[in-house]
């Protein structure tokens, strides 16, 4: 239900973004970010999450705001599972025979493409079959926890949009 809910969202700021100028879409993106931390909490994980989207990550010269993500830092153990049950909500069948499972991928929960970092927070292992199921859907994200990456990543963009630029924040 909140992947329907983040499309709609997503697509309210981006229509009230449309043919506006930078200030004002700094303008418009500090609002959404004003009604989603207070306090410094999230209130509002779906809009938060929009919010991170590669789209309003841009500062007030034109250029995009690099959240320089990287690598994952730990390698895979051999050890490590599946975690499909984690974003699918069944056991990988083939968890138990690690030469049939092969061998796991790093993907991300929220995807890289959505603006989700590169953090071992944000980390899923997949064997290969469940990594190409998912791609980059976000119809089995858990909702209910927001993310420890989150704020951080709101601060630093709202900190790097605003940069340079004269108005209330």
């Amino acid at each position: 239900m909140s992947s329907k809910r983040y499309e709609s969202e997503k697509f309210i700021l981006d229509s009230a973004l449309k043919e506006k100028d930078f200030t004002e879409m700094v303008l418009i993106w500090n609002e959404k970010f004003n009604s989603v931390v207070v306090d410094g909490m999230i209130t509002d994980i779906v809009v938060g999450l929009v919010l991170v989207h590669p789209d309003y990550r841009i500062q007030h010269n034109g250029l995009e705001i690099n959240i320089a993500d990287g690598r994952f830092a730990r390698p895979i153990e051999r050890s490590t599972k599946c975690e499909w049950k984690e974003y699918g909500g069944y056991e990988c069948p083939w968890n138990e025979d690690i030469f049939l499972r092969g061998k796991l991928e790093i993907d991300h929960h929220w995807p890289s493409s959505l603006g989700g970092p590169t953090i071992d927070s944000n980390r899923l292992h997949l064997c290969r079959h469940h990594n190409s199921c998912k791609s980059n859907s976000i119809e089995h994200y858990v909702w209910e926890n927001t993310p420890s990456w989150l704020l951080p990543l709101l601060k630093k963009i709202h900190e790097r949009k605003n940069w340079g630029f004269n108005s209330k924040t």
